[in-house]
């Protein structure tokens, strides 16, 4: 009887065997390596996930403090702004001109039909702004009335220069009056 091998395993390997073994000496590397990219992907996608909503939580805390953070800016303005005035007051009294006294002539030199709106002290400038309704006279001439009796006072010695700045026709209340505003200097 004659023998017969069966061979299950027909490959004998004539130079493909180099494929193969360089795949089974790498495929373990090239798993590790996957493995370690998707588990870096997962620490920086973690990562970022923390990241973003730390970033989300203080985004939210910033907008709610914007109205408090303007609300400071507009007082901030405020002070700097009665702080110049109290400079300016300051400066006045210093002066030795008596406020009273600067009200008091100013508020004796009115006529009738002129009162005052508004009174500003900046620096060495006296600026109020009135309102002349038509009386006897007409607006012009109690407003040119109003300022030659302030010259008369002793308002004038302590503003030189008393002088309208502007005036111009307005409507209070349904009546015609004269706006104006006088402006005194040092």
């Amino acid at each position: 009887m004659k023998k017969i091998d069966i061979n299950l395993y027909p490959y004998t390997g004539n130079g493909d065997d180099k494929l193969i073994d360089l795949l089974e000496k790498f495929l373990p590397a090239v798993f590790l390596t996957l493995c370690g990219v998707m588990l870096l992907n997962i620490v920086l996608f973690v990562f970022t996930t923390f990241a973003l909503s730390a970033r989300n939580d203080l985004s939210k805390k910033w907008k709610s403090l914007i109205p408090k953070s303007e609300a400071l800016s507009t007082l901030k303005k405020e002070v700097d702004g009665l702080r110049n005035k109290q400079t300016d007051y300051q400066n006045l009294a210093g002066s030795g001109i008596s406020v009273s006294q600067i009200l008091a002539d100013l508020f004796k030199s009115l006529p009738e039909n002129i009162w005052l709106e508004e009174i500003n002290l900046k620096g060495n400038s006296f600026n109020f702004v009135g309102y002349a309704v038509r009386g006897k006279d007409d607006y012009l001439a109690s407003i040119q009335e109003f300022i030659r009796n302030l010259k008369k006072e002793k308002f004038a010695g302590i503003f030189k220069n008393i002088s309208l700045k502007n005036s111009r026709k307005n409507y209070l209340s349904g009546t015609e009056v004269m706006r104006f505003e006088v402006e005194c200097k040092n």
